[in-house]
């Protein structure tokens, strides 16, 4: 856009880029990890929610015309109030009823959300009137119980105060059971309360040490879900850091089902 301003282009063949740039513009934050993200972003833009669930939709559809039997679930991330989750169901609702009719054929979905907030933890039940299931993002609900930014605190706080014993580990690394793990029990006891068949799973999005089953036991997760960079696949993958990271994973895993 500059360089058609810098050469003189005419206004108009340049207007849309002017519009689009506006409009970036226009949403850029001081704090993105606490801002206009997870279904924040779907209830203000909905057309970006419609166009992925309509993408996983029709790939399950297709799968099933293949005789593969598929169960898509649909989790809307970063709830904090119920009505968020009751009106991203809601638009989410029409493009899957649109895409089924489209197609002809039944494809079976639950609709569910990830818990990564201190406040969706505390009205889990609340929560689970309208979630068939749960997942735990242990990252961003580890950061926002601390109020810690994972990228910015782990080299020049978190060290610091664990080399100092401020902090007995890593809370990126183990699992804060006090805090972290208290959040996740209580939304477990209260969501099965609501939903008591209802599977709960914690996504591990930190590197998770032996300490970290206790709490998963606790909270009577059903599984565990990692970072695919983060799990170890078949064969014999070398020793990485992250390889190690993902064996650690899966053995909290088989510890917490």
């Amino acid at each position: 856009m500059t360089q058609a301003e810098t050469r003189g282009d005419p206004e108009g063949s340049f207007a849309d880029k002017r519009t689009m740039l506006a409009a970036v513009r226009s949403i850029r934050e001081q704090n993105p990890m606490l801002g206009l993200r997870g279904c924040r972003l779907g209830l203000l833009f909905p057309e970006i929610i419609e166009m992925q669930v309509r993408a996983i939709m029709e790939a399950a559809v297709q799968l099933t015309k293949e005789g593969v039997d598929v169960h898509p679930e649909i989790m809307i991330p970063l709830v904090g109030a119920i009505e968020e989750l009751r009106r991203t169901k809601g638009y989410l609702q029409k493009t899957v009823d649109a895409v089924l009719a489209e197609a002809g054929i039944k494809v079976p979905y639950k609709f569910g959300t990830m818990i990564e907030l201190p406040r969706a933890a505390l009205i889990a039940g609340e929560i689970a009137t309208e979630a068939e299931f749960f997942s735990f993002g242990t990252n961003d609900l580890t950061q926002t119980t601390f109020g810690f930014s994972r990228d910015d605190a782990e080299g020049k706080i978190i060290i610091p105060y664990v080399e100092q014993k401020i902090l007995p580990s890593n809370p990126f690394e183990t699992l804060d059971r006090g805090g972290v793990g208290r959040l996740m029990n209580i939304a477990v006891i209260e969501g099965r309360q609501t939903r008591p068949t209802s599977p709960w799973a914690s996504a591990v999005s930190m590197a998770v040490t032996r300490h970290r089953s206790p709490s998963a036991r606790s909270s009577t997760s059903t599984t565990s879900r990692a970072r695919p960079t983060g799990c170890p696949w078949h064969g014999s993958p070398p020793p990485t850091p992250g390889w190690r990271r993902g064996m650690r994973i899966a053995e909290a895993a088989r510890h917490s089902s």
